[in-house]
Parts: C-alpha cells; structure tokens; sequence
C-alpha cells in the first residue's frame, strides 16, 4: 500500500499486486504531480486480504520530494534514466540517478524496461503536464537488446520530435549506451540479447547524430569490441556510479551551453 501527501493531507493511496512471475516491484504513479510544494510518501506491506503485515515506512530524506515550476528541463527515457544501477536499484538510490551528477536541474521522467515505442505512448501524460522547455531524451537500449529492429526505434524517436515541436519543446535526443552480453549472461532478469543487437544501435546513434541538437556518449562507453565497458557496469545492462556521472555531466555541459546561448 502506498500513499502520497501534502501538507499533511493524504492526496493518494494506491494498493498494488506483486506478480511473482515477473518479479517487479516497481509502481508508476500514472497522474503526473504537477502542483508546487514538498510532498511526502510512505509505503507497507500487506496481506492478499488487505490485512497490514508491516508498519509504515518512516518519513526520510528518500521519501519527501519537492515540486518546484517552471520545470525548464525535463528527462524521458528508461531505467538508465530512471535510476536502474548495480543490477537493479529505484532512483532513491542517489548515486544511479544521472540527473544528481547534472550542473543543471532535471526533472526525471524515465520509466524502467520502456522502449521507445512505450516513451511515445506516455509523451502525453507523462511530459506535457510539464511542458519543459527542453526534453532531454534517452532510449533505446531496451529495443535494440529484445530484437525490435533500429528502423522501428529511430520512427519512434522522430515522431517524440514532432510532438515536441508541435508542443514547444526543444527534444535533446542522446545517444544510447552499449550493453555487455557476457555480463547480462549472469543476470537472471535479463533475456539474451540478439547477436546483430550492435548494427541496431547503431542505426540509432547514426540517426541521433542528424539532428539537430543531440548528446554524444556513445564512445565513453564503448570498449573495443562494441560492449559496454566492464569498468562501467555490474550487470552488462546498466551504467553505474560511474557511467551515470558521465552521462549527467555530459547533459549538464550541454544545458549550460544551451543557457549561455540565451543571454
């Protein structure tokens, strides 16, 4: 069970169900928090009968966040975006989050094991209650390590960029990292992936290098071989501590740019 509040005043309580068979603990809240303030969540176990089995979780530093507007820049992607690190952690997890290493605020809108087909279908719930002045976008792997061809992933990219134009935003599209096969290997939770998956992501990264603003990190995390380098990751999917330093210092390099621009 969890719940959301404000002010003290309870907004939202939401019973899930964990399927074992998918093993996924993850929950979505699929109403965007828009309105300005600190907000506070806390979450228990419960029985199949609704019955608490555990007590409320305490109010810490990871369960209260701060919604402040305008929201200028906002991120979408997946679980590299999201938080996803170390084999699998939440964005609580400060270290695996690439916005905290970024110059310049983000707002993290990614969601685990989503393709880009699954970033455009949220594009209108998910962002444009915020309506950032710039998206900073980041898919792909998830499509290129389960077999969806680059030409379905980067028609999916261009259309998120008409939506963004159409709406005023500004899409900053970035490269997707590699993965490591021999590392995924001992990963339970991750299915092999293709042996063509590199020439698909790079039909992605060929297409975001068109465009017209775009982030470059493909090469700081590529080894010799293609891979994701083993320095980088923990279970050949992710980026870790590391990795994400990279990629939000590479964002905040660009955002600040992009604001130097303005003046």
């Amino acid at each position: 069970e969890i719940q959301l509040f404000k002010d003290g005043v309870l907004l939202r309580n939401y019973v899930t169900e964990f399927h074992p068979k998918d093993d996924n603990y993850d929950f979505y809240d699929e109403i965007p928090v828009i309105d300005e303030g600190e907000y506070y969540w806390r979450v228990r176990g419960i029985s199949k009968d609704n019955v608490p089995v555990t007590e409320w979780s305490g109010k810490t530093l990871n369960t209260t966040f701060r919604v402040k507007k305008p929201m200028r820049f906002c991120a979408l992607g997946d679980s590299i975006t999201h938080g996803g690190g170390s084999i699998s952690v939440p964005p609580s997890r400060i270290m695996y989050g690439w916005e905290n290493y970024c110059s310049v605020p983000v707002k993290n809108l990614g969601r685990s094991g989503d393709t880009t087909a699954q970033l455009l279908e949220r594009f209108d719930n998910d962002v444009l209650p915020f309506r950032p002045e710039v998206l900073i976008i980041m898919g792909g792997v998830n499509d290129f390590r389960s077999d969806i061809i680059g030409w379905d992933s980067t028609s999916n990219l261009e259309a998120l960029k008409i939506k963004c134009e159409e709406n005023g935003i500004k899409p900053v599209f970035i490269t997707p990292t590699p993965i490591n096969p021999a590392l995924m290997a001992h990963v339970d939770f991750v299915e092999p992936p293709p042996e063509n998956w590199r020439e698909h992501r790079q039909y992605i990264c060929d297409w975001i290098r068109k465009q017209e603003f775009y982030i470059d990190i493909a090469d700081d995390f590529t080894d010799d071989e293609g891979n994701l380098k083993v320095e980088l990751t923990t279970d050949g999917l992710h980026p870790d501590a590391e990795g994400k330093q990279i990629i939000g210092r590479a964002v905040g390099l660009w955002l600040n740019n992009y604001l130097d621009s303005l003046k």
